[in-house]
């Protein structure tokens, strides 16, 4: 069957993230000189593009239409509750944390669907929506994971403006 015919599937659909997903799992074709023509236009430090009729930013609707991901919901904040579900996230002898390799190997010889359900997303959180700079897993998206994993759907758009960078 379909990936959204499966449980996780129709739970990811029911959160709004089941597209955004479905997206990170391909790496869209690139045109290295379209993008290296494109980023002599954009400034690190305001975050937006620089034009001769000023500047343009990207908008929460741009994030909308090219992700999918849901701007209505829940808040996602530092202090949101969170449920009180047991997981233990894999650690690494080094900070600041292991591997995305060595984490998703650690997770899948889990017993717990639930501990899977939230290293996945967790992962996920970590790698494709936020875009952690290192190439490790950090504890920094544990609770989101936690609460998406209850069922709670969050606006997943505005962190995503947030935290990547170009």
């Amino acid at each position: 069957g379909k990936a959204s015919e499966s449980p996780q599937g129709r739970g990811f659909f029911k959160l709004g993230i089941f597209d955004a997903i479905m997206m990170s799992l391909n790496t869209p074709p690139s045109h290295k000189p379209q993008i290296s023509a494109t980023l002599m236009f954009w400034c690190l430090a305001e975050q937006s593009f620089h034009f001769r009729v000023g500047a343009m930013v990207p908008t929460m609707m741009d994030v909308v239409a090219l992700t999918g991901l849901p701007w209505t919901g829940e808040t996602a904040y530092a202090g949101m509750s969170v449920p009180d579900i047991e997981y233990h996230r894999p650690k690494s002898a080094g900070k600041p944390g292991p591997a995305y390799g060595t984490f998703i190997d650690t997770c899948m010889k889990s017993d717990s669907s639930i501990s899977e359900d939230i290293s996945f997303l967790s992962c996920w959180l970590n790698r494709y929506l936020c875009s952690s700079p290192t190439l490790a897993m950090t504890a920094d998206f544990v609770d989101l994971a936690k609460v998406l994993h209850s069922g709670r759907r969050v606006a997943l758009a505005p962190p995503f403006l947030i935290f990547t960078e170009v």
